[in-house]
């Protein structure tokens, strides 16, 4: 892994090229998910959004964080057991 958390090219050669690192990417989805826990209550008061909408659209997003730590956390071992 790099020093900015993105994986070397060789582990992902198909995987697209992309400015920002796996820890820009968490920290986003960190984000994504706050906000959506504050805005979401509202969006479903109004009958803009199911209930069971929110839980999903929160849950792919908290997911998505988790991707992220854990394919951080795999960098960071492989690292050390190097």
């Amino acid at each position: 892994m790099s020093d900015d958390g993105a994986f070397p090219r060789d582990l992902f050669p198909h995987a697209p090229r992309t400015p920002f690192s796996d820890l820009a990417k968490l920290e986003c989805a960190e984000r994504e998910v706050r906000l959506r826990k504050r805005v979401y209550p509202g969006q479903i008061t109004a009958g803009k959004m199911s209930h069971a909408q929110a839980e999903r659209e929160i849950d792919i997003m908290e997911d998505i964080a988790r991707d992220y730590r854990a394919k951080i956390e795999y960098g960071k071992r492989s690292i050390e057991d190097a």
